[in-house]
């Protein structure tokens, strides 16, 4: 089940916002979560989730104060939400394949347990949204000497080029 604040926090301001910059109360976000989401969050604890969007670059802040709060979807946020859309709509499906096996056991006069198999857990669809600080500071010195790399051998083998090309000619 998608239980996380920060799910429940993207959509909620998915469901407050338009394309581009808003400004959004921080009062209308934590109704926003407590009636759609019975997530009750404290206004420091909606600043700490708020942190984790922008840390995953889910959002990008434009300014924020005690009060309100201007931001937007980055790229990664919209994937995130389509995601979040994707996997209810399936855990909406499992609950009417339940609920329609229910009923036919119970016209057919079978009592006892009944089971629907899935292939996939509940939260496959979320696994890995969330990169730590670890795994991305191992990307960028990845990136860095994977690139470093590259100019050297590039540069190199440019500069042999040249040379075979200058004594070839004289």
């Amino acid at each position: 089940m998608l239980n996380s604040n920060i799910v429940k926090l993207a959509e909620a301001l998915d469901k407050l916002c338009v394309e581009g910059y808003n400004t959004i109360d921080k009062k209308d976000i934590l109704a926003s979560l407590a009636e759609d989401f019975e997530c009750v969050l404290t206004i420091e604890g909606l600043d700490e989730e708020l942190k984790k969007l922008i840390e995953n670059k889910f959002i990008i802040v434009k300014y924020q104060d005690s009060e309100q709060i201007c931001l937007t979807f980055t790229e990664s946020g919209l994937d995130l939400i389509a995601r979040v859309k994707i996997a209810r709509q399936e855990q909406e499906a499992t609950r009417k394949q339940k609920r329609a096996l229910k009923k036919a056991q119970e016209e057919n006069g079978e009592q006892g347990k009944f089971e629907l198999v899935t292939t996939e857990k509940p939260n496959a669809i979320m696994s890995n949204l969330l990169q730590d600080s670890k795994s991305q500071k191992k990307n960028k010195i990845k990136a860095f000497i994977i690139g470093f790399l590259g100019g050297i051998f590039g540069g190199a083998i440019a500069g042999v080029i040249c040379a075979v090309i200058i004594t070839l000619l004289m």
